[in-house]
């Protein structure tokens, strides 16, 4: 009897040792793009709105990014593309860069924004194959207030 509880003592320790060790699959989603934005230099017109868009897109994915490029992408009824910031040259792994850029959006995509649904932004990169991938950007306002009119 004390043997078999002292197996099964056993068994218990190895179990939780062995558990300890294999790493557990995670739902965790880690961002490998942050940016926060801040929009300003609003004028509205009857069919288009002239906005400015000021990023700040930060790299977690670990690599350095050479000629990447951000493209912000109109969301309502399909997602399409707006138009883009200017290449970025070099995004260091763990760095961070300032991009800011003046988009005609439609008054659609604006009421949205407004209502506190955030641009859509994706960062286009080269895959070194010749080819290229989107890649998805975290999107927050900027600390200071996300709708300026200067």
């Amino acid at each position: 009897m004390q043997r078999r509880r002292l197996r099964v003592s056993l068994v218990a320790v190895l179990s939780t040792l062995l558990l300890s060790l294999v790493p557990v699959s995670r739902a965790e989603y880690r961002a490998k793009f942050l940016a926060s934005y801040r929009i300003s230099k609003v004028s509205e017109s009857l069919d288009r709105v002239e906005v400015t868009l000021k990023v700040t897109l930060h790299n977690l994915s670990g690599n350095d990014i050479q000629g990447g490029g951000v493209v912000l992408f109109d969301e309502a009824p399909v997602a399409s593309p707006i138009g883009a910031f200017a290449e970025i040259a070099s995004l260091p792994a763990s760095g961070k860069v300032v991009l800011s850029q003046q988009f005609s959006i439609s008054p659609i995509e604006y009421a949205r924004w407004k209502q506190g649904i955030q641009p859509s932004l994706k960062l286009l990169l080269p895959d070194g194959k010749g080819g290229s991938s989107l890649e998805h950007i975290d999107l927050t306002p900027a600390p200071s207030p996300a709708v300026e009119n200067q």
